[in-house]
């Protein structure tokens, strides 16, 4: 830590200190970021393989096509330069 850095907290560690967020998180007004939606904006999600260091042979995603709402599903076939 820098000479600089020490003189700024002398004093005040250990202290309490104000949040301006604090009241509005506790009572459950605080809006994260994640809170905030728009008109047609896609979720994405990742699945991973619960077998460690298993090879992924293929992939069927006609399944996950298939559910409403689903707009596309990405595999590694789909990253160019990947095999």
């Amino acid at each position: 830590m820098s000479t600089a850095t020490r003189r700024d907290l002398a004093g005040r560690l250990g202290q309490h200190t104000v949040r301006p967020d604090g009241i509005p998180k506790v009572q459950g007004s605080f809006q994260f970021s994640s809170d905030y939606t728009a008109d047609g904006v896609l979720w994405g999600a990742t699945l991973r393989s619960p077998h460690p260091h298993a090879r992924i042979v293929r992939i069927d995603t006609s399944g996950a096509l298939a559910v409403p709402g689903v707009s596309c599903v990405l595999t590694a076939a789909d990253v160019p330069g990947k095999p």
